[in-house]
Formats: structure tokens, sequence, C-alpha cells
């Protein structure tokens, strides 16, 4: 003879569906917090790349600079300037310390406009030239050369983005050279 029995299970009451929504919603959570993180790390590595290259083409205009000097004084053709501001002449000669003199170049690839300024700060003996003494010789007097002056100058170089005017950088230097 066999009895009703009672049924003894679980009345299911949606509780593991409930559990299985709020296991995903905390993981979708997880997983968009950390793909931000990784994105906004990624767009501030970029920006610093961006702003990274144009202090690159700044000290790049210094160096242009620089050479424009050396070329000067070393006779050869200054040419490459292309349209400038000032009298050269006077600033690279320091004849004049307040002359100013200013030329802008772009990048090969004319991503980015170059402004630099070159100035004289003016001239000194070299120590040891006009028969004093010096320890050590100078350089410019070693091996039978014939400087007797150091040159300073201050260049100075600006450079934008010009996709992005706003992405700026500037590098200042002094220069020095036996004249």
């Amino acid at each position: 003879m066999e009895k009703d029995r009672p049924i003894n299970c679980i009345k299911e009451s949606g509780i593991a569906l409930v559990t299985a929504l709020i296991l995903t919603a905390v993981i979708l959570m997880l997983i968009s917090g950390v793909s931000y993180l990784i994105f906004r790390g990624l767009s501030a590595v970029i920006i610093n790349k961006q702003f990274a290259t144009v202090y690159e083409a700044a000290n790049g205009g210094v160096e242009h600079a620089a050479g424009i000097i050396v070329s000067y004084w070393n006779g050869e053709s200054y040419s490459e300037l292309g349209s400038y501001s000032g009298n050269i002449d006077s600033v690279l000669q320091c004849s004049s310390t307040t002359d100013i003199l200013t030329y802008t170049i772009k990048t090969a690839d004319n991503k980015y406009k170059i402004e630099m300024k070159v100035q004289c700060l003016g001239r000194q003996p070299i120590p040891g030239a006009g028969g004093a003494l010096a320890f050590p010789p100078p350089k410019g007097l070693m091996g039978g050369g014939t400087a007797t002056w150091f040159l300073f100058y201050s260049i100075t170089a600006s450079s934008e983005e010009t996709s992005n005017p706003e992405n700026k950088g500037r590098t200042e230097a002094i220069y020095r050279l036996e004249a």
C-alpha cells in the first residue's frame, strides 16, 4: 500500500536567475572599468608622444640655428635660411647685441613649423690669447689654432604642429663659438 508523500523539494523562486544576472552585471562593470583604464592610459601615452615630438622639433631647430652660425664662420653659404628678418651679418659677427635674427622653417614632412631666434650675447677674449699664460691652454690655441675670442649666442626655437596648433614646444640654448 502506498502512501501519499508530500513533495519536499525547494520551491523555485528565481534565485539562480537573480544571482546570474548580478554576477553578469559585476563582470561587465569590471571589464568596462579595466578597458576604460587601458584606453585612458593609451591616450595619455599618445599625448606624451605628441609633445615629445614637438620638443624634438624645437631641439632640431636649435641644432639648425647652430649649424647656420658655424657655416657662416666657415665661409659657407647660409642660403637655406630662406626668409628671415634682422641684420644677419651684425648678429652672426657679434657686432651688435641688440639685433635679433628671426627665421621660420618647416620640417621635410611639413608636420611642424619651427621659428628660430638668434641673438649675440657678446664676445669675450679666450684666456691665454694675446700672450697671457693660462693653464691648460685654450682649445682654440692648442695645435696652432688662431681663435682669440669666444662668441656667445642665444638660440630660441619654438615649434608647433601644423595640424594641431595648440601642440607647441620651445627650446632655449646658449651656444659658444671660438673665433
